[in-house]
């Protein structure tokens, strides 16, 4: 696994230029028109040196940099390769085609995905809407997972709306699951819509966060997994984000049948909490 770090994009305006020419003399090819912006690698030593820049004005880290008068934004993102997701027993599961930006659930957020006639290229057979997590497969691809042994696969309806929907009824599925695991473990942090912590009993929906990184690690408490049954494609309990947007957990078997059939999704390993 790779650790790559972002920081900015930052404004002079925001910083004072003083601050900004600090930046821009550590790191040149930050630099753009109007803004500075770094892409580092987790150990290259002008990242300390940024940080610091900032830090002594008294600004500090944040993921979205959203009070940039106290804030510089900054975040990290994870790559990983085959050897990441073999060493472990489980992977969320992430599309990583965009099929349609405006893919919803309606007014309520409840209701099947709605995927736009216009927005679908019939070669894309497996993709998403804004979210990733909507994974919307192409008939071809339902058929082929039925075909299969794997484990609580199921699947649900995609509205196709717009001019031209009539052709593609039935054309497009959701990749879902029919079995639903435990609660993510106590060492994830759980906010809700208002950055609070979240409740069970009181909130809809929930935010995985996990300091500055990009994209937050599901985890699970060893025990809670033991309790299992065998599943090759499960919910989570906590919806992430939306009131029905549970998020997609993938065996190792899952994995390999969908590499050996080359199905172009993306992955996220899952990490397993000792009791």
């Amino acid at each position: 696994m790779k650790k790559t770090v972002i920081v900015g994009s930052i404004f002079p305006e925001y910083v004072g230029t003083d601050v900004y020419s600090q930046l821009v003399s550590i790191f040149p090819e930050g630099q753009d028109k109007r803004s500075f912006r770094a892409v580092l690698d987790e150990g290259d030593p002008r990242l300390m040196l940024l940080i610091g820049v900032l830090e002594s004005r008294g600004f500090h880290a944040d993921r979205t940099g959203a009070r940039r008068e106290v804030e510089f934004p900054m975040r990290i993102e994870r790559s990983y390769d085959k050897s990441d997701f073999q060493s472990v027993r489980y992977l969320q599961v992430l599309a990583k085609v965009c099929m349609d930006l405006d893919c919803d659930r309606g007014d309520t957020g409840r209701g099947p995905l709605r995927l736009h006639a216009k927005r679908i290229k019939p070669k894309v057979e497996i993709g998403c809407g804004l979210v990733k997590s909507y994974i919307i497969v192409a008939d071809s691809i339902r058929k082929l997972f039925e075909d299969s042994d794997l484990l609580h696969v199921s699947f649900r309806d995609v509205d196709i709306v717009g001019r031209g929907a009539e052709q593609y009824q039935s054309a497009y599925w959701q990749l879902w699951g029919d079995y639903v695991l435990p609660r993510v473990s106590a060492t994830c942090t759980l906010t809700n819509h208002l950055g609070e912590p979240f409740d069970y009993d009181r909130d809809l929906f929930c935010h995985l966060k996990e300091g500055l990184y990009h994209t937050a690690e599901v985890h699970f408490a060893e025990s809670a997994l033991t309790a299992t049954p065998p599943f090759d494609l499960a919910l989570t309990y906590e919806t992430f984000g939306g009131v029905d947007d549970h998020q997609l957990i993938a065996s190792k078997r899952f994995y390999q049948f969908c590499i050996a059939h080359k199905l172009k999704l993306d992955w996220v390993p899952v990490r397993i909490d000792p009791d």
